[in-house]
């Protein structure tokens, strides 16, 4: 496997020459910072793949659709849920972008800072917070969806705020602060896998409030190892979050079809 995708895009790195005043929890992560940039290079690429098929599916569903096969009109999602995907698509292509140049540009960023890193994980977590948003609108038209793409940007860069607020306070006030923050969107989701909303079906939401905690849990263990000083181990937990998102859309997918479902029936009976 010498020539795998990722061992190549590490081969494009730079190699990070620790400083002499580094601690040796720091000269791991910067010995790691070339693998995580490769996977994250790899997994937004996979989702944006992703994001791109699914709207060309759809589109090409729908195209079919019209012409009057039954077929094609089953596979087809809510018109109003394409803005969604081109949002997601948008938001995986920035980030593929921006860890191309970089990481070819051989920038480093703020390496060791807590919003930097921060910063870099909130393209998936905005995800999550979109799709959750979306869902708790009382209609799917494009002003609810740029009114969720607000809040969820709202939350996303609040995240990184919390961070940056903290970042000259004990090491575990910084982890308390942000841990608090993520505990109110994760008994959110709790509270809709217990208690689903009357939208899409009640699998399908639970299937992605399951798939969005686990992402939470990975976040909640390195963040403990990190305190902890276990910085190996916690870069394991890391490379897994960050593969485990990669399928994201697929979820997305599966509640937004679930949706289309739920409309058309209000439709039928209405008729």
């Amino acid at each position: 496997m010498s020539n795998s995708p990722v061992r190549w895009l590490r081969a494009q790195r730079p190699v990070l020459v620790p400083d002499a005043d580094d601690t040796p929890q720091t000269v791991f992560l910067k010995s790691q910072y070339a693998t995580l940039f490769a996977i994250y290079i790899v997994s937004y690429t996979i989702t944006f793949v992703l994001c791109v098929s699914l709207l060309l599916y759809l589109r090409r569903n729908r195209s079919t659709a019209f012409k009057g096969d039954a077929e094609a009109a089953r596979k087809v999602i809510l018109p109003s849920f394409e803005p969604l995907f081109w949002v997601l698509s948008s938001i995986s292509g920035v980030y593929l972008t921006y860890f191309l140049v970089a990481s070819f540009a051989g920038f480093n960023g703020s390496l060791v800072s807590g919003w930097y890193s921060e910063l870099l994980f909130q393209g998936r977590t905005f995800m999550f917070f979109l799709v959750v948003v979306f869902l708790l609108q009382r209609s799917v038209s494009f002003q609810a969806l740029v009114r969720s793409v607000g809040v969820a940007f709202a939350l996303a860069v609040l995240s990184v705020v919390i961070v940056a607020a903290t970042s000259d306070a004990t090491p575990l006030v910084r982890l308390v602060a942000i841990s608090l923050y993520r505990f109110f969107f994760v008994g959110c989701l709790l509270w809709l896998l217990a208690r689903p909303m009357s939208r899409a079906s009640v699998r399908t939401q639970r299937e992605f409030c399951f798939f969005a905690i686990v992402h939470f849990v990975l976040l909640f263990a390195y963040s403990i190892l990190f305190y902890l000083g276990d910085v190996q181990n916690g870069m394991i937990f890391v490379y897994c979050k960050v593969i485990l998102v990669t399928i994201s859309p697929f979820f997305v997918w599966r509640l937004l079809k679930a949706d289309t479902e739920h409309w058309r029936g209000f439709s039928n009976r209405a008729v």
